[in-house]
């Protein structure tokens, strides 16, 4: 049985040559105990080529839940770097576990936007 889902959007936000990446997002924790559901994000930039590989990351975590109904929890993954031109992101599902590695989903990839 899931432990917990996450359901949402990522976007961008742009002004004067810069972007802002955020996650609008909803987690529910399917079986409430004391091991909470959260989120984790990647979001990759590069300069405007198909064979320009990722050159800045920038890691988040959402906010923790523990209720067995659907929370808003956005993240803001903070401004892309001006000199790059596109960027994408990547997200999965984990529950907090104690003492042991955290159980997570599969990573969802967007597909890389210019910006």
């Amino acid at each position: 049985m899931a432990q917990g889902s996450a359901r949402g959007n990522w976007f961008m936000t742009r002004s004067s040559g810069s972007a802002t990446t955020n996650f609008d997002a909803q987690v529910l924790d399917r079986r409430p105990r004391n091991e909470s559901i959260y989120y984790a994000t990647w979001t990759y930039s590069r300069n405007g080529c198909a064979t320009c590989s990722a050159q800045g990351t920038v890691y988040k975590e959402s906010a923790r839940w523990n209720g067995d109904y659907w929370r808003d929890i956005d993240v803001s993954a903070g401004g892309m770097n001006g000199g790059y031109s596109q960027a994408r992101a990547e997200v999965k599902t984990c529950e907090d576990q104690r003492f042991s590695p955290d159980d997570c989903s599969s990573k969802w990839s967007s597909s890389w936007v210019s910006y």
